[in-house]
This record gives C-alpha cells, sequence and structure tokens, in this order.
C-alpha cells in the first residue's frame, strides 16, 4: 500500500519495502535450515501497518527509516553468503552463525519498529 502526498517518495518507500521482503525471505530461509531456531524468529513485517506508520512520519523519520531498512537488508544478505559459506565448508559454528545473525536482525526490527512508533 503506497500512499501518495507531497512528503512521501513513494519509490523510496516500495524500495524500503521490497528490502524488508527480501530480510524475511532471507530470514525464513534460516530459520528452515536450522530447525533448532525457534520459528517466531522468522516473523515478518506487516507492510500495511508499515506504510501507514511511514506516512504519519516527518522526512527527517522516513530518512531513517530508509537507512535503517538499508542496514538490516544488507546484514541479512552478508549474514546469509556468510552462513552458505560455512554451511558449504561443513564448518561445525554455524548455528551459533545463525543464532547471531537472527539475534541481530530481530534487534534491528525493533529499531525500525520503534522508529515508525
Amino acid at each position: 500500500m503506497i500512499v501518495e502526498n507531497e512528503t512521501i517518495c513513494p519509490s523510496a518507500l516500495q524500495d524500503s519495502l521490497l528490502q524488508l521482503e527480501a530480510v524475511d525471505s532471507v530470514l525464513g530461509a534460516v530459520v528452515e535450515m536450522l530447525p533448532s531456531l525457534p520459528a517466531d524468529q522468522s516473523a515478518k513485517f506487516d507492510q500495511d501497518e508499515i506504510t501507514r506508520a511511514y506516512v504519519r512520519q516527518p522526512a527527517f523519520v522516513q530518512r531513517e527509516f530508509h537507512r535503517h531498512c538499508l542496514d538490516l537488508a544488507v546484514l541479512a544478505r552478508s549474514g546469509a553468503g556468510a552462513l552458505m559459506r560455512l554451511r558449504a565448508e561443513g564448518a561445525g559454528q554455524l548455528e551459533p552463525a545463525a543464532i547471531r545473525l537472527v539475534r541481530e536482525a530481530q534487534q534491528s526490527r525493533r529499531k525500525i519498529r520503534r522508529l515508525l512508533g
């Protein structure tokens, strides 16, 4: 749901929502890869809820939101890549690394939710 008004750049919001969707997908794959992780670790963002909160925010908060979304997407992508390398190498530290990735992603998710209030 993209709402257009003069203070919102719909393409920037759409880009951030796509980044969050990719993060949800990556974290879901990590949880599937390691069944010992709690399933609630892959809880998805509600894009309609995010959009409604986003449109109520001033421009500086919207810019901060975009920065956090990009940071989270980079974290998820690089973390998943590292996990795949560990898995391919047969490294025994896969589970602790996955847990750390999921925890850091959850912390970033909480920051985004707090930011949008």
